[in-house]
């Protein structure tokens, strides 16, 4: 099946990572490459739900792609949370769209905590307009038995503003919602989470799917857009700034978007712009 990642560690890549040090903040985030990357995707190419979400990209007019320039794969440990992520591209997707089969799992316990194939389309100004997923498993859970559940992402106001209330929502002592306890460094609800999360998706999540973001740093925590509308806004505010820094962070983290950081805080927000997607 893997035509692009069988015997490919004799191909001399090497075994080179995109190292992420975040050992200050609590965790460390590392892209693999080279042949780490595909040890790693093939390890979740010989599950059964691998084949199962191979057989419906082929149902839905898709190949998966195997080469390993087609592959997205990273490691996230923290606190207790640690993580093993790869994604695959796909292949007959609209060149306004991008899609992939994601994977992530405990690597303490070797369970699934997301399996599904995501579609994403975008509009002509670039923003994303709504997302296709399919899913296997989702927080560790799987979704409908044998069968694989269709669910959109939509980022229309309303959606985003539940996935905002949620964030605000996290900080009060009381709450309504149900959020999952994960280390302090991936709490996009308190300032310190938020600034790491924008760095990191900044430096190494753009271009990606924003499930890649969920799996690497469990921002599915706010909300089923969560992870998606804060991986897309992020990405946006870069391209504005032309590059990654505090200013991302500070747009995004101060009163300018989610608000749970001071001003005092490093960086200098975007002002007189409505950032999508929050």
């Amino acid at each position: 099946m893997l035509k692009g990642i069988a015997g490919a560690g004799a191909l001399g890549l090497g075994a080179s990572q995109l190292s992420v040090s975040a050992a200050a903040a609590g965790g460390t985030i590392e892209m693999l490459d080279g042949s780490d990357r595909l040890s790693l995707a093939r390890t979740f190419s010989k599950t059964d739900a691998f084949q199962r979400l191979v057989r419906k990209a082929r149902s839905l007019g898709y190949e998966v792609a195997t080469s390993a320039d087609r592959i997205t794969a990273g490691v996230t440990n923290a606190d207790g949370f640690n993580r093993e992520v790869v994604s695959f591209g796909l292949d007959g997707v609209s060149g306004d769209s991008k899609g992939g089969i994601v994977f992530a799992r405990d690597s303490d316990t070797d369970s699934l905590e997301i399996a599904s194939l995501d579609i994403e389309h975008y509009r002509n100004d670039g923003l994303l307009s709504t997302g296709e997923r399919y899913v296997l498993y989702k927080r560790g859970v799987e979704t409908n038995g044998n069968e694989v559940t269709r669910e959109t992402v939509d980022p229309n106001d309303a959606v985003v503003d539940e996935f905002v209330d949620r964030v605000e929502a996290a900080q009060r002592p009381s709450t309504d919602y149900d959020l999952p306890d994960l280390p302090d460094v991936f709490d996009v609800s308190e300032c310190g989470g938020c600034y790491f999360a924008a760095d990191k998706i900044c430096k190494f999540l753009c271009g990606r799917l924003g499930a890649v973001a969920c799996g690497l740093l469990g921002l599915s925590v706010v909300g089923g857009i969560g992870c998606w509308a804060l991986t897309k806004a992020v990405c946006w505010v870069a391209d504005y700034l032309s590059g990654c820094g505090d200013d991302v962070a500070a747009t995004i983290c101060k009163s300018t978007g989610l608000g749970v950081c001071p001003d005092s805080k490093p960086g200098d927000p975007i002002t007189g712009e409505d950032i999508p997607y929050i």
